[in-house]
């Protein structure tokens, strides 16, 4: 017969791994702000740059995941009471991306999944899963492994006045997924499109402020905040501080 103790034992184990396997809230001891984990484990953590509504997230922002310290994995986007909801983007720690629609803290809609190795799959998730049996927008591809697209090409570029760009290029334009850093050590992170940042993306400049979330030709405007990257500020129609190209 086994002992009590080894009895309390396994159920304190059993319950440890059901808590795990269930999900549960986390609370970013900076900001007193929570968020839900779908897939907990042990020195789990994470910092999030977005607005906080009622102690949950709410709004758009970056969303950074910690293991033990070291990082395990990033979200720009849109969160909703606390959960990945909307449109928004989460790099995984494998090197792997998804681009797309988000609901319930995971992908749901249409979106792309781009493995590391550079196989990409476009069309319809649910629960975090592709769905390959039921059809896609005309205006979406479906692949279990489509190779990146021929004309997009991965490259750098460095200005005139010291700024620099890293990343997709199509048609010879800065487009895809990118970071543009100034020679001042300014650096935005996220989506570009026809040579300026558009979509959701992460702007910190030299002394620690930082901007996250939708971004349109280079502007950003988040209730009182506003700031203006590749772009001036008469383009985006506000006077802050920004970085013209």
């Amino acid at each position: 017969m086994r002992s009590p103790v080894v009895l309390f034992m396994l159920l304190l184990l059993v319950s440890s791994v059901s808590a795990q396997s269930s999900g549960g809230w986390l609370r970013d001891d900076l900001t007193g702000c929570h968020v839900w984990n779908s897939n907990p484990e042990i020195g789990k953590t994470f910092n999030w740059s977005g607005n906080c509504s009622n102690n949950v997230a709410d709004g758009p922002g970056v969303l950074q995941w910690y293991v033990s310290g070291s990082p395990s994995g990033r979200y720009v986007g849109e969160y909703n009471d606390g959960r990945m909801s909307g449109r928004g983007i989460f790099e995984y720690r494998n090197g792997d991306r998804y681009d797309g629609e988000f609901s319930d803290d995971e992908p749901n809609g249409y979106g792309t999944l781009t493995h590391a190795n550079g196989t990409r799959y476009s069309g319809l998730f649910r629960d975090g899963h592709p769905v390959q049996d039921e059809a896609a927008p005309a205006d979406s591809k479906s692949s279990v492994a489509e190779p990146r697209d021929p004309f997009a090409t991965r490259g750098e570029t460095t200005f005139a006045d010291g700024s620099r760009y890293e990343g997709d290029f199509h048609d010879g334009k800065m487009s895809g997924w990118g970071v543009f850093t100034t020679k001042a050590g300014d650096r935005y992170e996220g989506e570009f499109a026809d040579n300026k940042p558009n979509g959701f993306g992460t702007y910190k400049e030299a002394d620690g402020s930082t901007y996250a979330g939708l971004w349109t030709n280079g502007c950003f405007r988040q209730r009182d905040r506003a700031a203006a990257v590749m772009a001036t500020e008469k383009e985006c129609s506000f006077g802050v501080r920004g970085r013209p190209y």
